[in-house]
């Protein structure tokens, strides 16, 4: 009977265990999807913990919504700015020397934003642009250095998927930390983040060519002009833009209406864990992705977000259910970034990769200039929800522009 059964097989021994789990850590020490699924987790933490602290900071040092408008509009736009430098300080570093260089300004920002000034968290927020803009490009050389453009597609969502931890948890830890600790603390975690991203990836010792691969000048306008008239480039930055763009109205106009209707902030930070948390979901929308088509993943993404955040705006009456719709939205926007930057990953010529990572780049800053120069004339006149009513207009008309999405992504 225990034959009939297989009960005659021994049980895996101790070895059997041990093989493992020396598998998983050359994984982890050797570059490949799990390496570089950690490597993207760690630094997606690096990010979540401030993303609800800074947006909070502002409106207890502001006042008001119409202010944090300004305070980011004015930031980003030196963000954008030094942005834009990225490809011109990247002529004297290789990768490994570029990603120090990134965390250290980092560093510096967590340090600014901790002084709990005006000044000092503008100009946090303006180094914090500036390195995660050199981290994307530095870390972009690494993927595309990696992997075959064929298995990018299959990369994206596992990156995106290992990010959710940080994702999840840092939005509300973040806050939590400030409130129950010290207001320094999540800034001090986040420095420290960044400290363990460089660590590992000298663990896993990556590829450390010139982040440059010509030895020509590079000029950013050129460059620029060059990524703009190619038509499939042109369309995956603004989608990056209009996706990044909703996602900063969530986590910046979320918690402060939370706050502003009398919950504590800590439900400001519960919130964008929430709409994050629908990241463990992401190897479904990739599977929905692979049976439909890109194409059809992301047009009903976009226009699912698109009408329910401004259903968040006609429900102000009850600010549980604006939560609610909005973390609804965020159930849909992730679908978005279960694509992730594939587009534009499968469209730029290799021998292009630096200068249109850098100029692709551009679509966060350029996301978090434009909303909040725009909702900060808005909100002199109309009152906060009309954020979520505008937000979701462009989210629309996004989608419409998903048709030119070729049938065959």
């Amino acid at each position: 009977m225990r034959q009939l059964h297989g009960l005659d097989q021994e049980p895996p021994g101790p070895g059997a265990y041990t093989g493992g789990l020396r598998r998983l850590g050359r994984g982890l020490l050797t570059p490949g999807l799990l390496s570089f699924a950690v490597l993207y987790g760690v630094e997606t933490f690096s990010r979540s913990l401030l993303i609800t602290v800074l947006p909070l900071q502002a409106l207890r040092l502001l006042g008001d919504a119409q202010q944090v408008s300004v305070l980011f509009f004015v930031a980003a736009l030196g963000g954008l700015t030094s942005a834009l430098v990225v490809p011109l300080v990247s002529r004297h570093l290789r990768r490994g020397n570029m990603l120090i260089a990134a965390m250290a300004v980092l560093a510096a920002a967590c340090a600014l934003l901790a002084t709990q000034t005006v000044i000092g968290t503008a100009a946090g927020i303006v180094l914090r642009m500036f390195s995660a803009a050199a981290v994307d490009v530095v870390l972009s050389l690494f993927v595309m250095s990696q992997f075959s453009r064929r298995d990018l597609s299959r990369f994206e969502p596992t990156r995106l998927f290992a990010s959710a931890a940080g994702w999840t948890l840092g939005p509300w830890l973040g806050i939590v930390l400030a409130s129950t600790v010290a207001v320094w603390v999540p800034f001090a975690a986040t420095a420290g983040a960044g400290a363990l991203v460089i660590v590992y990836a000298r663990l896993l010792r990556l590829p450390d060519g010139p982040v440059r691969a010509s030895r020509r000048p590079v000029n950013p306008l050129r460059y620029g002009r060059r990524f703009f008239v190619q038509p499939r480039l042109r369309l995956a930055w603004v989608l990056a833009a209009g996706r990044a763009g909703w996602w900063g109205m969530f986590f910046i106009y979320g918690p402060i209406f939370v706050v502003q209707n009398g919950m504590p902030e800590s439900t400001g930070g519960l919130l964008a864990s929430a709409g994050t948390a629908f990241l463990f979901i992401i190897p479904a929308w990739g599977w929905v992705s692979r049976r439909y088509g890109l194409r059809w993943l992301m047009l009903g993404a976009y226009g699912a977000t698109g009408i329910l955040t401004p259903l968040a705006a006609l429900a102000t009456g009850w600010p549980s259910l604006v939560v609610v719709l909005l973390i609804m939205a965020a159930f849909a926007a992730i679908a978005i970034d279960a694509a992730g930057n594939v587009l534009f990953l499968r469209a730029v010529h290799p021998h292009e990769r630096t200068e249109m990572a850098a100029v692709f780049g551009t679509y966060r800053d350029l996301s978090q200039l434009g909303p909040p120069g725009l909702f900060a004339l808005v909100l002199r006149f109309l009152p906060l929800p009309a954020v979520f009513v505008i937000a979701g207009g462009w989210m629309v008309g996004l989608a419409l522009l998903c048709r030119h999405i070729p049938r065959r992504m």
